[in-house]
């Protein structure tokens, strides 16, 4: 069964809003505009809470496609706020993109209710620009890869904390609840504390930018 496409676009808002929050405070008001999620609401939501960019790392480790299709409101650029907040691997396919591939993305995303997971969004990635998807499939593949890699402690972390930001999806119309996703992202640096000193080790030479952040938030006031 399609889910509520509603619904839908409220989840793929989900790292795109914590996106803005952090654009909100760094990069400035044009940042902001070409980075805005729909519906506005849910920027409102997120902008406000000030919430930690972690939820959005684990995001798009997840579903790297879709968080790029969220991000073709950049218009080819990407804000240093955004690259510190996205997963080595999403910044390095994002900044090797041709104007033709963006083009592609923002097609795909102005149509992103149509699609109920990122399986249903690389299918038809791979009808409009077959080039593309190839990559784009390496990606998803590449990222899987290292999260296999991981030593059992630290993968099993790392599945949770996916399937924890797969939870907070709204049902129905309903949009995210700030002080759920606050405390999602608490238990996630409570999670992270109590790995073993090599689980932590290996997160942090697999994933860098997650564990930073994760690590930084006590400084973020989460």
């Amino acid at each position: 069964m399609r889910r509520n496409p509603v619904a839908f676009t409220v989840r793929n808002s989900l790292a795109l809003g914590a996106l803005t929050a952090v654009a909100l405070s760094a990069v400035g008001p044009v940042a902001v505009a070409h980075a805005a999620p729909r519906p506005s609401s849910v920027r409102a939501a997120l902008t406000e809470a000030s919430l930690p960019p972690v939820l959005a790392d684990v995001e798009a480790l997840n579903e790297p496609i879709l968080s790029l299709v969220s991000l073709e409101g950049t218009e080819g650029s990407l804000p240093a706020a955004l690259a510190n907040v996205l997963p080595s691997e999403v910044t390095a396919f994002f900044l090797e993109l041709t104007d033709e591939d963006k083009a592609v993305l923002k097609d795909l995303a102005s149509r992103i209710q149509q699609f109920s997971d990122e399986d249903e969004l690389l299918a038809a990635l791979k009808e409009k620009s077959p080039k593309l998807y190839e990559k784009a499939a390496e990606l998803r593949t590449l990222i899987r890869n290292k999260i296999d890699s991981l030593n059992p402690e630290a993968k099993a972390f790392v599945q949770s904390i996916i399937e924890k930001v797969r939870s907070l999806k709204p049902l129905g119309s309903e949009e995210p609840d700030p002080a759920r996703l606050r405390e999602a992202v608490q238990e996630i640096v409570a999670q992270f504390n109590a790995l073993s000193g090599e689980a932590k080790s290996n997160l942090a030479q697999t994933f860098p930018k997650l564990a930073s952040l994760i690590l930084l938030q006590p400084l973020q006031g989460s």
